[in-house]
Protein backbone atom coordinates (compact mmCIF):
# COMPACT_ATOMS: atom_id res chain seq x y z
CA UNK A 1 0.00 0.00 0.00
CA UNK A 2 1.13 2.88 -1.20
CA UNK A 3 0.53 5.51 1.78
CA UNK A 4 -1.48 9.12 0.80
CA UNK A 5 -2.51 11.26 3.09
CA UNK A 6 -5.47 12.65 1.53
CA UNK A 7 -7.23 9.83 2.83
CA UNK A 8 -6.95 10.56 6.38
CA UNK A 9 -7.82 14.31 6.13
CA UNK A 10 -10.23 13.72 9.56
CA UNK A 11 -7.97 11.14 11.23
CA UNK A 12 -7.02 11.62 14.73
CA UNK A 13 -3.53 13.06 15.04
CA UNK A 14 -2.12 10.77 16.88
CA UNK A 15 -3.70 7.29 15.47
CA UNK A 16 -2.25 8.99 12.53
CA UNK A 17 1.46 9.47 13.49
CA UNK A 18 1.18 6.41 15.33
CA UNK A 19 0.65 4.90 11.52
CA UNK A 20 3.19 6.65 9.79
CA UNK A 21 5.32 5.12 12.55
CA UNK A 22 4.34 2.03 11.56
CA UNK A 23 4.25 2.02 7.93
CA UNK A 24 8.08 3.58 8.54
CA UNK A 25 9.44 0.98 10.51
CA UNK A 26 7.65 -2.25 8.76
CA UNK A 27 9.53 -4.15 6.36
CA UNK A 28 8.48 -4.44 2.79
CA UNK A 29 9.04 -7.67 0.96
CA UNK A 30 8.28 -9.68 -2.03
CA UNK A 31 8.35 -13.62 -2.02
CA UNK A 32 8.29 -13.91 -6.32
CA UNK A 33 4.91 -12.01 -7.21
CA UNK A 34 3.70 -11.80 -3.90
CA UNK A 35 3.79 -8.85 -1.87
CA UNK A 36 4.03 -9.27 2.45
CA UNK A 37 4.98 -7.16 5.05
CA UNK A 38 7.56 -8.23 8.22
CA UNK A 39 7.68 -6.70 11.37
CA UNK A 40 8.56 -8.03 15.42
CA UNK A 41 10.99 -10.48 15.84
CA UNK A 42 11.43 -13.99 17.76
CA UNK A 43 11.47 -17.68 16.66
CA UNK A 44 7.64 -17.54 16.74
CA UNK A 45 5.71 -16.51 13.40
CA UNK A 46 2.30 -15.44 12.93
CA UNK A 47 1.24 -15.33 9.60
CA UNK A 48 -1.71 -13.33 8.77
CA UNK A 49 -3.93 -13.98 5.67
CA UNK A 50 -6.17 -10.61 5.04
CA UNK A 51 -9.68 -10.43 3.39
CA UNK A 52 -10.68 -10.02 0.04
CA UNK A 53 -9.43 -6.56 -0.05
CA UNK A 54 -5.95 -8.45 -0.42
CA UNK A 55 -3.60 -6.15 1.70
CA UNK A 56 -1.96 -7.44 4.87
CA UNK A 57 -2.05 -3.97 5.90
CA UNK A 58 -5.33 -4.29 7.92
CA UNK A 59 -3.25 -6.22 10.28
CA UNK A 60 -1.58 -3.24 11.29
CA UNK A 61 -2.76 -3.54 14.84
CA UNK A 62 -2.01 -6.57 15.17
CA UNK A 63 1.57 -6.40 14.46
CA UNK A 64 2.04 -3.76 17.12
CA UNK A 65 0.66 -5.96 20.09
CA UNK A 66 2.52 -8.90 19.25
CA UNK A 67 5.47 -7.30 18.25
CA UNK A 68 7.76 -9.67 20.54
CA UNK A 69 6.76 -12.25 17.53
CA UNK A 70 7.40 -12.58 14.38
CA UNK A 71 4.88 -11.35 12.40
CA UNK A 72 4.11 -11.41 8.26
CA UNK A 73 1.24 -10.37 6.59
CA UNK A 74 0.81 -11.62 3.01
CA UNK A 75 -1.09 -9.81 0.00
CA UNK A 76 -2.96 -11.59 -2.51
CA UNK A 77 -1.45 -12.16 -5.72
CA UNK A 78 -3.15 -11.63 -9.47
CA UNK A 79 -3.94 -15.83 -9.70
CA UNK A 80 -6.45 -17.88 -9.35
CA UNK A 81 -7.19 -19.31 -5.81
CA UNK A 82 -5.12 -22.34 -6.24
CA UNK A 83 -2.29 -20.56 -7.37
CA UNK A 84 -2.99 -17.67 -4.42
CA UNK A 85 -2.70 -21.18 -2.24
CA UNK A 86 -0.12 -22.93 -3.80
CA UNK A 87 2.16 -19.56 -3.59
CA UNK A 88 1.30 -19.12 0.32
CA UNK A 89 2.67 -22.74 1.26
CA UNK A 90 5.61 -22.48 -0.71
CA UNK A 91 6.03 -19.54 0.49
CA UNK A 92 5.75 -21.02 4.38
CA UNK A 93 8.32 -23.43 3.27
CA UNK A 94 11.24 -21.06 2.61
CA UNK A 95 10.83 -19.36 6.03
CA UNK A 96 12.66 -20.40 9.23
CA UNK A 97 10.52 -20.54 12.85
CA UNK A 98 10.04 -22.94 16.03
CA UNK A 99 6.38 -22.34 15.53
CA UNK A 100 3.70 -21.10 12.76
CA UNK A 101 0.27 -20.05 13.58
CA UNK A 102 -2.24 -19.03 10.74
CA UNK A 103 -4.21 -16.29 11.44
CA UNK A 104 -6.85 -15.36 8.85
CA UNK A 105 -9.63 -12.83 8.58
CA UNK A 106 -12.67 -13.62 6.39
CA UNK A 107 -12.11 -14.51 2.98
CA UNK A 108 -8.42 -14.97 4.45
CA UNK A 109 -9.38 -17.79 6.89
CA UNK A 110 -10.79 -19.60 3.86
CA UNK A 111 -7.44 -19.45 2.18
CA UNK A 112 -6.08 -20.36 5.77
CA UNK A 113 -8.41 -24.23 5.24
CA UNK A 114 -7.01 -24.74 2.54
CA UNK A 115 -3.63 -23.90 3.04
CA UNK A 116 -4.04 -26.26 6.43
CA UNK A 117 -5.57 -29.31 4.29
CA UNK A 118 -2.29 -28.75 2.62
CA UNK A 119 0.39 -27.90 4.89
CA UNK A 120 -0.89 -29.66 8.49
CA UNK A 121 2.43 -28.91 9.97
CA UNK A 122 0.82 -25.68 11.91
CA UNK A 123 0.77 -25.38 15.34
CA UNK A 124 -2.23 -23.55 15.74
CA UNK A 125 -5.03 -20.92 13.70
CA UNK A 126 -6.60 -18.52 14.43
CA UNK A 127 -9.95 -17.51 12.30
CA UNK A 128 -11.80 -14.26 12.64
CA UNK A 129 -15.46 -14.67 10.94
CA UNK A 130 -14.81 -17.24 8.28
CA UNK A 131 -17.12 -19.03 6.80
CA UNK A 132 -16.63 -22.29 4.98
CA UNK A 133 -18.40 -24.62 2.08
CA UNK A 134 -18.70 -28.42 2.79
CA UNK A 135 -21.40 -30.78 1.94
CA UNK A 136 -24.23 -30.08 4.62
CA UNK A 137 -24.28 -26.61 2.62
CA UNK A 138 -27.55 -26.43 0.94
CA UNK A 139 -27.50 -26.15 -2.82
CA UNK A 140 -28.92 -23.50 -2.95
CA UNK A 141 -27.06 -21.34 -0.86
CA UNK A 142 -24.16 -22.51 -3.20
CA UNK A 143 -25.80 -21.66 -5.97
CA UNK A 144 -27.27 -17.79 -4.66
CA UNK A 145 -23.36 -17.73 -3.48
CA UNK A 146 -22.39 -18.03 -7.21
CA UNK A 147 -24.79 -15.97 -8.49
CA UNK A 148 -24.30 -13.01 -6.15
CA UNK A 149 -20.10 -13.04 -7.18
CA UNK A 150 -20.96 -13.48 -10.87
CA UNK A 151 -23.17 -10.87 -10.97
CA UNK A 152 -20.48 -8.72 -8.92
CA UNK A 153 -17.80 -10.05 -10.71
CA UNK A 154 -19.69 -8.59 -14.08
CA UNK A 155 -20.57 -5.04 -12.98
CA UNK A 156 -17.11 -4.64 -12.31
CA UNK A 157 -16.58 -5.51 -16.31
CA UNK A 158 -18.70 -2.77 -16.99
CA UNK A 159 -17.82 0.04 -14.75
CA UNK A 160 -14.99 2.30 -15.57
CA UNK A 161 -12.26 2.44 -13.13
CA UNK A 162 -13.64 5.74 -11.54
CA UNK A 163 -17.19 3.88 -10.23
CA UNK A 164 -15.79 1.16 -9.38
CA UNK A 165 -13.65 3.00 -7.11
CA UNK A 166 -16.77 5.09 -6.06
CA UNK A 167 -18.85 1.99 -5.53
CA UNK A 168 -16.56 0.03 -3.26
CA UNK A 169 -15.70 3.31 -1.26
CA UNK A 170 -19.69 3.35 -0.67
CA UNK A 171 -19.26 -0.25 1.08
CA UNK A 172 -15.93 0.75 2.89
CA UNK A 173 -17.95 4.08 4.46
CA UNK A 174 -20.70 1.56 6.08
CA UNK A 175 -18.96 -1.22 6.84
CA UNK A 176 -17.05 1.15 9.02
CA UNK A 177 -19.50 3.64 10.39
CA UNK A 178 -21.59 0.18 12.19
CA UNK A 179 -18.30 -1.80 13.01
CA UNK A 180 -15.98 0.85 14.61
CA UNK A 181 -16.62 2.48 17.54
CA UNK A 182 -13.06 4.60 17.68
CA UNK A 183 -10.78 6.17 15.14
CA UNK A 184 -13.73 5.56 12.27
CA UNK A 185 -12.15 8.75 10.47
CA UNK A 186 -8.24 6.71 10.75
CA UNK A 187 -10.14 3.72 9.52
CA UNK A 188 -12.32 4.53 6.49
CA UNK A 189 -8.80 6.51 5.93
CA UNK A 190 -6.98 3.17 6.06
CA UNK A 191 -9.68 1.01 3.92
CA UNK A 192 -9.89 4.00 1.10
CA UNK A 193 -6.31 3.87 0.98
CA UNK A 194 -5.90 0.22 0.27
CA UNK A 195 -8.87 0.40 -2.36
CA UNK A 196 -7.09 2.79 -4.19
CA UNK A 197 -3.65 1.36 -4.01
CA UNK A 198 -5.26 -1.44 -5.81
CA UNK A 199 -5.67 -1.82 -9.64
CA UNK A 200 -9.03 -2.50 -10.97
CA UNK A 201 -7.68 -6.28 -12.23
CA UNK A 202 -6.45 -6.80 -8.69
CA UNK A 203 -9.73 -6.06 -7.32
CA UNK A 204 -11.40 -8.96 -9.96
CA UNK A 205 -8.89 -11.12 -8.94
CA UNK A 206 -9.70 -10.76 -5.18
CA UNK A 207 -13.10 -11.55 -6.38
CA UNK A 208 -12.59 -14.32 -8.59
CA UNK A 209 -11.33 -16.51 -5.94
CA UNK A 210 -13.99 -16.15 -3.80
CA UNK A 211 -16.32 -17.05 -7.01
CA UNK A 212 -13.46 -20.26 -7.32
CA UNK A 213 -14.08 -21.35 -3.96
CA UNK A 214 -17.72 -21.75 -4.14
CA UNK A 215 -17.81 -23.30 -7.52
CA UNK A 216 -15.16 -25.97 -7.18
CA UNK A 217 -14.32 -26.38 -3.54
CA UNK A 218 -15.66 -28.35 -1.03
CA UNK A 219 -14.22 -29.08 2.59
CA UNK A 220 -14.33 -32.24 4.74
CA UNK A 221 -13.68 -32.79 8.01
CA UNK A 222 -11.00 -35.68 6.88
CA UNK A 223 -8.82 -32.91 4.91
CA UNK A 224 -7.29 -32.19 8.41
CA UNK A 225 -6.56 -35.50 9.77
CA UNK A 226 -2.75 -34.75 9.89
CA UNK A 227 -3.63 -31.75 11.91
CA UNK A 228 -3.86 -31.65 15.59
CA UNK A 229 -3.34 -28.53 16.14
CA UNK A 230 -6.03 -26.05 18.26
CA UNK A 231 -8.24 -23.43 16.63
CA UNK A 232 -8.88 -20.38 17.73
CA UNK A 233 -12.69 -18.73 16.52
CA UNK A 234 -13.41 -15.20 17.12
CA UNK A 235 -16.94 -14.48 15.41
CA UNK A 236 -19.09 -11.94 15.93
CA UNK A 237 -22.46 -12.75 17.24
CA UNK A 238 -24.69 -12.12 14.37
CA UNK A 239 -22.80 -15.61 12.73
CA UNK A 240 -24.50 -17.74 15.95
CA UNK A 241 -26.38 -20.60 13.97
CA UNK A 242 -25.55 -19.43 10.40
CA UNK A 243 -24.89 -22.92 8.52
CA UNK A 244 -21.76 -21.79 6.85
CA UNK A 245 -20.29 -20.98 10.31
CA UNK A 246 -21.48 -23.73 12.17
CA UNK A 247 -20.16 -26.38 9.54
CA UNK A 248 -16.68 -24.49 9.65
CA UNK A 249 -16.84 -25.05 13.43
CA UNK A 250 -17.63 -28.77 12.97
CA UNK A 251 -14.20 -29.43 10.98
CA UNK A 252 -12.32 -29.33 13.83
CA UNK A 253 -12.07 -30.86 17.62
CA UNK A 254 -10.14 -29.10 19.10
CA UNK A 255 -11.69 -25.66 19.13
CA UNK A 256 -12.30 -23.05 21.43
CA UNK A 257 -14.86 -20.18 20.21
CA UNK A 258 -15.75 -16.67 21.21
CA UNK A 259 -18.11 -14.35 20.24
CA UNK A 260 -18.21 -10.41 20.29
CA UNK A 261 -21.21 -8.53 20.19
CA UNK A 262 -20.22 -6.20 17.18
CA UNK A 263 -22.13 -5.04 13.79
CA UNK A 264 -19.64 -5.47 11.50
CA UNK A 265 -16.76 -8.18 10.64
CA UNK A 266 -14.21 -4.97 10.15
CA UNK A 267 -14.41 -4.53 14.25
CA UNK A 268 -12.44 -8.05 14.81
CA UNK A 269 -9.67 -6.30 12.51
CA UNK A 270 -9.64 -3.63 15.02
CA UNK A 271 -10.98 -5.55 18.49
CA UNK A 272 -8.35 -5.12 21.08
CA UNK A 273 -10.42 -6.99 23.70
CA UNK A 274 -9.53 -9.76 21.42
CA UNK A 275 -6.24 -9.46 21.88
CA UNK A 276 -5.93 -10.76 25.30
CA UNK A 277 -7.84 -13.90 23.77
CA UNK A 278 -5.29 -14.43 21.15
CA UNK A 279 -2.15 -13.62 23.57
CA UNK A 280 -3.77 -16.63 26.01
CA UNK A 281 -4.08 -19.11 22.59
CA UNK A 282 -0.14 -18.38 21.70
CA UNK A 283 0.59 -19.15 24.91
CA UNK A 284 -1.37 -22.42 25.76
Amino acid sequence: MKYNEEYFEFADKDKLADFKQFINSVEYKKYDDMNYIEGGSGSTLLLYIPSTNGNGMVFYEYFKEFNEYRNIAVSYINASLEEQVDKIIHFINTLEYEKIYLIGYSFGGIIAQLVLRNFSAIDGVILMDTETKTEGIHPKLVKKNIKSYKRLIRSLKYLSEKRTYKSLKKSIEYDVKVGIENHQHFYEGLYTNILYSSTKEEIKSNFKKVLEFHQHYIIKKSDFNDFHSKVLFLNPNYTKGRIENEELLELFDKKEVVYYDISSRLGLVNLKISFNKIKEFLKG
